[in-house]
This record gives C-alpha cells, sequence and structure tokens, in this order.
C-alpha cells in the first residue's frame, strides 16, 4: 500500500531501519534486569510484587510512547523496527519477558506446596511466552542496538531458553544454552565497567546452579564424562560475529578508561572505585612516599628523628585523612531519606574502601612500632656494655625495659585488628601471616617484661616469664614454619608488615634465653634460703602454756604464743537420726463431724422427687 507521501510502507520501513541504524540504541539490559529484580521483590523471593511491577512499568511505556492496543476495543499491534525511536520502546519485549517469567517462578513456587497438573501446564505456557519475548528482543536488537545491546540480548534469550528446557526436562539443550549464556558473559565482564562487570558476576553465578544440575542429568543420560565435556566445549564457541563485537567492546573500553577520571583499586580481588577527588589526593600521596620511602628532608633534620619513621608519619596522615573522608560521605549516603539500588551500591563501595584504608593503616602502624621497638632495644644493649665514661643522666634499672614494653604492647594491639580485618575480607594468607607475628610478639613481650623484673630483683616472677617464653617461642617457631610462606612473597604478595625483623629478634633473644632462665631460678633459690625462718623460732614450746591456757598469770619475758597452732582436731559425735516408724500404728481419731455438708441444690421438682 501507498501511504500519503506516495511511499510504500517497505520503504517507510527500510528508512526507519536506516535512521534507526545510524542512531544506534543502547539498552543495558542486564543492569536493568537486576536492579528491578533487587529492588521490587525478588529479595525476598516475592515474584507477584515483581510481576505486578512489570505490569505497571509496561503500562506506563506503552502509554508514553503512545503505543497501545487500542482505545476502546483490543487491537494486537505488533512491535516493529520502524517502531523503535529509543531504548523506551525497545524496553517492551524486555518488559514482557519479565512479566512471563516471573508469573512462571510464582507457579512453581506454589506447585511446591499443592501439586497440580493444571499450573504445572500454566507454568510452561509462561516460559514459552517468555522465550518468545526474548527472541523478539533479540531480533530488535540486532536490528537497532548497538554491539553491548545486542550481546546482553543473546546472553538473556539463551538463558530464557536454558529455563524453558529445565522446566521440560531436556537437559542436553538446557545445558549448552545456559553454557553458551555463562561463556558470552564471562567475555562481557571483561570489557565492561565496574557496574556492568557485578551484574555478570551476579548471572553467572545464578547460571552455575542451573549447569550443575543439567550437568548431573546429562551424566546419568549419557553415562559418559567425555561426551559431556565435548559437549560444553562444543557449546561454548563463539561466533565470527559476536567476537568482532567483542573486540568493538574492548577498544570502546580502553578508550573509556584512559578519559575517565575516577581511580579504581583492585584488592582482595575486588575493584573498588574512588570518586572523591579528595581521597584521590591523599590515597595518591600515601602511594608516593611508600614508592619513595623517603620523607622531607627538612623535616628530618628539624625533629632529629629515624627518616623511615617519620615517612611512616606521613603515610599514616595520608591514610587517616581518606579515611575520615570517607567515613564523611558514608554518613551522608547512609542520611539519604529514599534508598535507591544505586545509593545502596555506592554504600558498599565505601565500606569496602573504608576496609582497605584501614587494612592499610594498621599494617604500617605495625611497621612503625616495629622500628621504634627496634630502636629501644639498640639503645639497651649499649647500655648494657662496658664503658669507661659513665653517663651524666642515669635512667631507671627497668625504664627501657617499659617502654619496649609498651611498643610491644601497641604492636600486638594493631596485629589484634590486623587480624579481625583479615578475617572479615576472608583473606587466609594474611590472617595466617598475621596469628604467627602475633604469637611471636607475645613471647617477645614476656622476655622483655622478665628482663625489667630482673633487674628491679623481683627474680621469681622472672623466672616464671622466662618458663612462658620459652613456651610461647616454640609456638611461635612452629606456626611460622607452617604458615608464612616464602612462595607468597616470591608472587609479589602485599604484606604491610616485615617478618624479617621479628624473626632475626627471636633468633637473638634464643641465645640469652636459657642463661637468665637458669641464672634467675638460682637466684630464687638462694634468696628463697636466706628469707627462710629458722624452725626453732616458729616451733612451739611444749612446756609452758599458750596465752588463752593462762590467762590469770602474766610474763612478759615469754615467748609463748597466743594460742596453739595449729589447732587440734577432736572428733565430735554424728546428731542421731529419728526414724517416724511408729505412725502406722497410731489410730488418728475421725474429722468427718467437723467437715461441713454440701446442700443440694435443684429445682421446684427436686423437693417432689420427680427429678
Amino acid at each position: 500500500m501507498a501511504s500519503k507521501d506516495g511511499k510504500t510502507e517497505d520503504e517507510n520501513s527500510k528508512n526507519a531501519i536506516n535512521s534507526a541504524e545510524a542512531k544506534e540504541i543502547n539498552l543495558s539490559i542486564l543492569t536493568t534486569i537486576k536492579d528491578s529484580q533487587s529492588q521490587h521483590g525478588l529479595r525476598h523471593d516475592d515474584y507477584m510484587r515483581y510481576r505486578q511491577y512489570c505490569c505497571r512499568r509496561l503500562r506506563r511505556i506503552r502509554k508514553s510512547v503512545k503505543f497501545l492496543h487500542g482505545k476502546t476495543h483490543y487491537k494486537k499491534k505488533k512491535l516493529d523496527v520502524r517502531h523503535i525511536e529509543n531504548e523506551r520502546v525497545l524496553s517492551i519485549p524486555l518488559l514482557n519477558a519479565e512479566r512471563a517469567w516471573s508469573y512462571a517462578m510464582e507457579l512453581k513456587k506454589a506447585l511446591q506446596k499443592e501439586d497440580e497438573s493444571r499450573k504445572q501446564h500454566h507454568l510452561l505456557r509462561r516460559l514459552k511466552r517468555a522465550v518468545k519475548s526474548s527472541n523478539e528482543l533479540l531480533e530488535l536488537s540486532r536490528a537497532v542496538g548497538n554491539a553491548r545491546t545486542q550481546v546482553e540480548a543473546e546472553v538473556y534469550a539463551s538463558w530464557m531458553e536454558g529455563n524453558e528446557h529445565i522446566e521440560r526436562s531436556r537437559w542436553l539443550e538446557a545445558l549448552a544454552s545456559h553454557v553458551r549464556s555463562k561463556t558470552l558473559c564471562d567475555r562481557l565482564a571483561r570489557c565492561s565497567d565496574l557496574q556492568s562487570e557485578e551484574r555478570c558476576k551476579e548471572i553467572v553465578q545464578q547460571l552455575n546452579v542451573s549447569i550443575r544440575l543439567s550437568t548431573y542429568n546429562v551424566k546419568r543420560k549419557l553415562k559418559s564424562e567425555e561426551k559431556v565435556k565435548a559437549l560444553k566445549a562444543r557449546s561454548a564457541n563463539i561466533e565470527e560475529k559476536l567476537i568482532t563485537k567483542f573486540l568493538e567492546l574492548e577498544k570502546e573500553h580502553k578508550e573509556r578508561e584512559s578519559k575517565s577520571t575516577s581511580t579504581v583499586i583492585v584488592w582482595n580481588n575486588t575493584k573498588i572505585p574512588v570518586t572523591n577527588k579528595h581521597i584521590q589526593k591523599a590515597l595518591q600521596k600515601a602511594a608516593e612516599l611508600e614508592s619513595s620511602g623517603e620523607p622531607d628532608s627538612k623535616a628530618a633534620e628539624t625533629e632529629g628523628k629515624d627518616p623511615k619513621i617519620l615517612a611512616l608519619n606521613g603515610i599514616l596522615a595520608a591514610y587517616t585523612k581518606a579515611g575520615s573522608q570517607c567515613q564523611v560521605d558514608l554518613l551522608a549516603n547512609e542520611g539519604a531519606k529514599l534508598r535507591t539500588v544505586i545509593l545502596d551500591r555506592k554504600a558498599t563501595y565505601l565500606r569496602n574502601l573504608k576496609m582497605y584504608i584501614n587494612f592499610k593503616k594498621l599494617g604500617h602502624k605495625v611497621v612503625r612500632s616495629q622500628l621504634q621497638a627496634e630502636s629501644l632495644v639498640e639503645e639497651l644493649s649499649k647500655q648494657e656494655l662496658p664503658t669507661k665514661k659513665k653517663a651524666k643522666k642515669k635512667l631507671l634499672p627497668d625504664a627501657i625495659e617499659k617502654a619496649i614494653v609498651s611498643s610491644l604492647d601497641r604492636i600486638l594491639e594493631h596485629l589484634y585488628s590486623y587480624k579481625e580485618v583479615a578475617d572479615q575480607i576472608k583473606d587466609k594468607s594474611s590472617l595466617r601471616e598475621a596469628e604467627a607475628a602475633y604469637i611471636g610478639y607475645r613471647a617477645l613481650r614476656c622476655y622483655y617484661k622478665a628482663l625489667g623484673f630482673e633487674k628491679t630483683g623481683d627474680t621469681k616472677s622472672a623466672f616464671t616469664l622466662y618458663c612462658l617464653c620459652e613456651d610461647i617461642k616454640t609456638k611461635a617457631d612452629r606456626s611460622m614454619k607452617n604458615h608464612v610462606s616464602k612462595e607468597s612473597e616470591a608472587k609479589g604478595k602485599d604484606l604491610s608488615f616485615s617478618m624479617d625483623i621479628l624473626e632475626a629478634r627471636l633468633a637473638s633473644t634464643t641465645k640469652d634465653l636459657k642463661s637468665r632462665k637458669y641464672r634467675s631460678h638460682a637466684l630464687t633459690v638462694a634468696s628463697d634460703s636466706v628469707l627462710q625462718p629458722s624452725k626453732s623460732s616458729l616451733s612451739l614450746d611444749k612446756k609452758g602454756k599458750a596465752l588463752l591456757e593462762r590467762l590469770k598469770t602474766y610474763n612478759a619475758k615469754s615467748e609463748l604464743p597466743i594460742a596453739e597452732f595449729p589447732v587440734q582436731v577432736a572428733a565430735t559425735p554424728s546428731k542421731p537420726l529419728f526414724l517416724d516408724i511408729a505412725y502406722h500404728f497410731v489410730k488418728f481419731p475421725s474429722l468427718n463431724k467437723r467437715i461441713e455438708s454440701e446442700q443440694k441444690k435443684g429445682g421446684i421438682l427436686s423437693s417432689f422427687g420427680l427429678w
């Protein structure tokens, strides 16, 4: 038919296709469905609520784009390429598929309670409708959408087909379609931004469950693992057209990354975006100081401290600034009245960033406390060496030991917090190394605490602590051999604190530990023999009487005690037991006369004896 302008409908459709190809509509399918599912009921497996949301959303879109099926009488209007002007029109078949799929899942949930054959047939019809709408979306996206929209439509269509095959128990077809969807999704995650990559990983986790189920049933059917592997390899092959689209997406992703202003931190196999400029500057400054390891020369000269400690102070100041700004952003996010998916996602990023900053900060605090403890130990070793000239200012005997113990206490406190963070992020290697270091520093603390007691003359406490130090040190050696792996250091693992300093210090303490333990033990035995009183002073004069027994007589020169000690114990007879045996042989008087008889209550007929 010819139109008013004299052009046929085929020419109009061709012009619409050409104009649509020039636009290349972009619809992020995976992000749209995952955000809407998590926000409208599927977080709590409420499929009815999600189906109702899809119905309302579909009605609003049809009304806004003026694509209704008649006003008074229903007349189905087929969606064609010429109707698609923007991504809202392209989302109509997507919402149709989601509505049908959610209805099918609602029926499946109802079938678990009541087994009805009609609901099973209805479920299959709804899934068939969802597959039809997903294929319609795929055709339209191939004609109108850009490369990314086409790939996401392929992923969605194959996933929906696999769901139908599972419900119909077609395990070979289900395994093939779900493996294809997974391979496409994995490849798509490599050339995506952080938000889309997370959505792809969520879909891959969802697909892994159905792939395991399909693999189990296929193995039972084929009875050979080689055939199953061959089927997976065949279904994982990607067509040449899709490979070219993936190459285009990778180029676009690299260009976008070069132009983007936000930085991304990769930590513990997770990506954390940093959009705040103040946090970016603080983290950049900390990274520069970590790489150089040298502070400002003027600050080192004026303060007269170790340059490494000054550099660590600068790094910690930068991380503290970044952490405070991250906390401000997190409080602002949590204070928002209306919660959305974007705000929740941003809150998770900020929590991960805060944990990352805290983790790095604790590691540098441990290193700073290590350096401070080492400087104090060197000062202690210098004082123990014999010198000709006496120092003008004399320190107390246990002053340096107390300072060393306080620095070791700080190390143990930081290591305990470090272990908690490593346990939260489930970093097993860092957790093991922190536990080994914690046990080692406990042994060092016992050693220097005992050294302080020995200098003050408390040899008994020193001996007990030396024995405890020896026990803890054996545990520390065992844990270091088992948990601290050299392979992780060879791979370039980022360990914040140094284990070499701890190992060297433990090796140096083993030389003096046994000699100091035996010396303190000998001094303890010698002091006990000197201070122990003679037996004659404690013995009682058997001839004389104690003061309590001779209160009438007084003798000032008497050395007898007030009372006899220890007190002589005398046996006392036990209390007699009275058994009530005569109870069964005694006749008690009757008490029936004292009990009031209940009056019989009745009606008029009862008085005549008729009732």
